[in-house]
């Protein structure tokens, strides 16, 4: 998902080298601010198998590891089957709601489920070396909003037709 932390993550491994990653969002708005910010493997889940377009960038290995920034359950389920044998899904988006889940599909691809929430002095360190190097590009998805609009704001990230705001004070 191409909300902030989807965002930052595909910095993150783009400014490591990885360049076969696979970006999964409903919103066209933001399936386009993260084309025009470079993304080559932008996919709309609703109207493209991921499953295929996974396959299709690993040479039919499958996803080594897939990371939910999006908080809902759906996120995790659909991930399972883009995995190669021994993959992980990392859990780093905030989910709000309980969702089924059968974890079958864990054993028969030895796959693992973790979370990352904690932020420590080195991942600071290395994104503010990452932004000033030039790997962050915050022009196209960061918008500056007035304070009087700041639930109108919230209201368009949570629908997706926003990436992220800064606050105007």
């Amino acid at each position: 998902m191409a909300a902030p932390i989807g965002i930052g993550l595909w910095f993150a491994l783009k400014a490591l080298g990885h360049d076969r990653v696979l970006v999964s969002e409903t919103s066209p708005e933001r399936r386009a601010a993260m084309t025009a910010l470079g993304a080559k493997n932008v996919v709309d889940p609703r109207n493209a198998s991921l499953v295929d377009a996974a396959f299709d960038l690993s040479d039919g290995v499958g996803a080594t590891v897939v990371f939910d920034a999006a908080g809902v359950g759906a996120a995790i389920g659909d991930s399972l089957p883009l995995l190669a044998p021994r993959g992980t899904i990392i859990v780093v988006g905030i989910h709000e709601d309980m969702f089924d889940f059968n974890p079958t599909t864990l054993l028969t691809q030895e796959a693992s489920v973790v979370g990352s929430l904690v932020y420590l002095d080195d991942d600071y360190d290395t994104t503010i070396a990452n932004m000033a190097a030039g790997h962050y590009e915050t022009k196209g998805w960061v918008e500056h909003i007035p304070l009087d609009d700041l639930l109108t704001g919230f209201d368009d990230l949570r629908a997706g037709r926003k990436m992220k705001i800064h606050v105007d004070l």
